[in-house]
């Protein structure tokens, strides 16, 4: 198999390295100067201007998720073709070839065809070839005739409903969302339905607006919370305990493991096989549904699971509406850890370290997504609105967060 880039360092990037057990990886661009020259799993990170005195024709697999349709667009206008879309897999997807190979069973099949000739494809066609099985390519020009198409990257759902239509005795199989571990009973989540119908929750970001007092605040009217990702980082100044944490990021859990375990209460995670890992408390684990790019959804029912808004905000969002609450306040949604770097202060108890480069995380998706869940909610009567202080973007109604304290 040849070798290829991947582009764009974040938290996807590290699961597409583990998921090819970094191998046949050259190299990781990215466009942050703040990682040229680190490593990610072992493969170093490059710019692309370094891709272009390097590169020999081999493909680039985009990793940045969210950035994918900006990227496509930049590689356009530079006359970058040979570049394929990466599917999301930091959550709930194969941990390997030989995963994919025996969760659908292809080394019992005699001819599979891939959609296009790809860096995963070819990945994984180089270990059923060993077994036997004959290999073929539609985009090379090989016909499926009754044989199971495997789609192994990124496609939009007209591509997917175009190529089943066309090959109505051909099983199409796709790897482009997450896969659904069914052997866990996510009706155990049944419980919160509707269980705080007409109250009102916060769901605290840790954004830099955020104050130890505004906490305290919280804490003295008794406020409903969430709190998300780092925010046990307060708790060494402040009474004030979230009612229910939320964390999706698979490496996040991994490396903070010894202080969420730490935390009390009821906790969702996204990750079955990381929130085995969380022995304390009371935990629950949230199915993340397949969405491809620029498809903006909103889940009502998180026993079916929920959609990914690039902010674990998003799934508080979605768990809290599940629950009833009427009124939701957004509480240090700052949306600004993208647009300040690795600057101090990114975060309201200081900057965030982590032993491993993601990134930096631009925010325009997730601001966008939070609008347009706000439109769904206000047609159900759900209130959503952002109290973050001195918030700079507008998606969401902003209100005073000292006026619904009454402390004006």
């Amino acid at each position: 198999m040849k070798d290829f880039y991947l582009y764009g360092g974040g938290i996807n990037a590290l699961a597409v390295c583990d998921f090819f057990r970094q191998s046949h990886i050259k190299a990781v661009i990215d466009r942050d100067e703040a990682l040229w020259g680190q490593k990610i799993r072992g493969i170093p990170i490059i710019s692309f201007e370094d891709y272009q005195k390097e590169e020999q024709g081999e493909a680039i697999l985009i990793a940045a998720y969210d950035a994918q349709e900006a990227i496509i667009n930049d590689f356009e206008k530079k006359g970058v073709r040979n570049y394929f879309r990466s599917p999301w897999m930091q959550s709930e997807f194969y941990r390997d070839r030989q995963d994919v190979i025996s969760f659908h069973k292809l080394d019992e099949l005699k001819k599979i065809v891939f959609f296009q000739f790809d860096p995963i494809s070819e990945y994984i066609a180089e270990a059923l070839q060993k077994k036997g099985v004959e290999i073929g390519y539609i985009d090379k020009g090989d016909s499926a005739q009754g044989s199971p198409i495997v789609i192994s990257t990124n496609e939009k759902e007209e591509t997917i409903d175009r190529l089943t239509r066309d090959n109505p005795n051909s099983r199409v199989i796709v790897l482009n969302g997450t896969k659904r571990n069914d052997s866990y009973d996510y009706s155990v989540l049944r419980k919160f339905k509707g269980a705080y119908k007409g109250r009102r929750c916060f769901l605290v970001g840790n954004g830099p607006s955020v104050t130890y007092k505004d906490l305290d605040r919280l804490y003295k009217k008794k406020e409903i919370c969430f709190g998300v990702n780092s925010i046990y980082k307060a708790f060494e100044h402040t009474l004030w305990r979230p009612d229910f944490y939320v964390a999706v990021d698979q490496y996040f859990i991994e490396e903070k493991i010894g202080q969420v375990n730490a935390m009390k209460g009821i906790k969702f995670f996204r990750h079955l096989e990381y929130a085995k890992t969380v022995t304390e408390g009371e935990t629950y684990d949230v199915h993340l549904i397949p969405s491809v790019v620029a498809e903006h959804n909103f889940s009502f029912d998180i026993e079916e699971g929920v959609y990914s808004g690039s902010t674990v905000l998003y799934d508080a969002l979605q768990i809290a509406v599940y629950m009833g609450f009427s009124e939701i306040y957004l509480l240090g949604a700052d949306m600004s850890v993208g647009l300040l770097g690795n600057s101090e202060g990114k975060h309201f108890y200081g900057a965030e370290q982590m032993k491993i480069p993601i990134g930096v995380w631009d925010p325009t998706s997730s601001i966008e997504i939070f609008g347009e869940a706000h439109v769904k909610l206000k047609e159900r009567g759900i209130k959503f609105e952002n109290a973050t202080r001195n918030v700079w973007w507008d998606n969401v109604p902003r209100t005073s967060f000292d006026r619904l304290l009454n402390q004006e």
